[in-house]
């Protein structure tokens, strides 16, 4: 759609603003992971601070590409925010969805019992 309407800097722009946020969302998710399948006491705190950093992490570069000479343009910078909050919207969504298909027990049936 960017580079329909606005042209091949914006759909570059769009492309790296969602390549960013899936980056750095899928390395969170993946880190989580990893602790929650070997420490699941610690998951909860785990996940608090990666989201912190992924937020850092995306702000900063956000700030760095914008202050920068990348993607000069107002309308560049539009849909990279653009594509950053689609991706966002759409990592969300599929992560909600995927979670609540999952067929995950809430708790433990006692031993021999139904």
């Amino acid at each position: 759609l960017a580079a329909v309407v606005h042209g091949a800097e914006a759909a570059a722009a769009a492309a790296v603003g969602a390549g960013l946020v899936v980056l750095v969302v899928s390395f969170g998710t993946l880190s989580l992971h990893l602790v929650a399948s070997a420490m699941p006491t610690a998951s909860l705190l785990v996940a608090l601070v990666t989201y912190a950093t992924q937020l850092a992490i995306v702000l900063l570069v956000f700030l760095a590409i914008t202050r920068g000479d990348a993607f000069a343009g107002d309308q560049a910078r539009g849909w990279l925010a653009a594509g950053m909050v689609v991706a966002t919207l759409v990592w969300t969504v599929a992560h909600l969805v995927l979670t609540a298909r999952e067929r995950a027990p809430y708790f433990d049936l006692p031993p021999g019992g139904e």
